[in-house]
């Protein structure tokens, strides 16, 4: 394992009751996305791997994870999750969520009513 991955192995062991409580609350908001804490947490993990750690000039501490995960739209995080791992109630929230935005879009963008209802309906 690298020492990236060790590091943040630590890190993210430290600052898991927090990362737990975030989970833990996404969970409560939409007990229905079907979204493993193992999924979550992975992926707060590859994005901290992604963008935190190349961004810190010195080395990470588990209050920046903590600080990170805390500024997270974390609701937004899961439903995404969800939706990637194929929860038809997270699609249901999405479409719920940004159809408007979606339509607004796709009006805007589409040369006639019928081709932009064509793309918000797929």
């Amino acid at each position: 394992m690298s020492s990236n991955g060790s590091q943040l192995d630590e890190l993210f062991a430290a600052a898991d009751t927090e990362i737990t409580a975030v989970y833990d609350r996404c969970c409560e908001n939409a007990p229905n996305f079907g979204v493993r804490k193992e999924c979550f947490i992975e992926s707060v993990r590859r994005t901290v791997e992604k963008y935190v750690l190349p961004a810190s000039e010195l080395p990470l501490t588990s209050q920046q994870v903590v600080d990170f995960v805390s500024q997270l739209q974390s609701d937004d995080l899961f439903m995404a999750i969800g939706c990637a791992r194929g929860s038809e109630r997270a699609w249901w929230e999405f479409d719920q969520q940004h159809r408007a935005y979606m339509e607004r879009v796709a009006r805007h963008l589409a040369k006639t009513d019928v081709d932009a209802q064509e793309v918000i309906d797929q």
